[in-house]
């Protein structure tokens, strides 16, 4: 399944538009991207935060910058973690 899909994490900062960061996924053909503050995790953004917190709410993608609407408080593993230690942490 993830054959087909492009290798590597794709990013934007905080203060990148949500247009811009629509365009990116949709060049990259991904449906969520790290928000990175530097070298910090702060959050991602997904299709889901757009349909819901910028086109169901009326905004402008382009006015919205991507800190408005992505998830906060996202946490990650290691490639060692064992599987039933990552579905725990859901």
């Amino acid at each position: 399944m993830l054959a087909g899909k492009p290798l590597g994490v794709q990013s934007v900062a905080p203060g990148t538009s949500t247009l811009d960061a629509l365009r990116l996924m949709a060049d990259k053909e991904i449906g969520l991207l790290v928000v990175l503050d530097g070298a910090a995790l702060v959050g991602v953004m997904s299709e889901r935060d757009d349909a819901r917190k910028v086109i169901l709410q009326g905004k402008a993608a382009s006015a919205t910058p991507v800190e408005e609407i992505m998830t906060r408080g996202v946490g990650g593993v290691g490639l060692d973690h064992p599987h039933p230690e990552c579905i725990a942490l859901v």
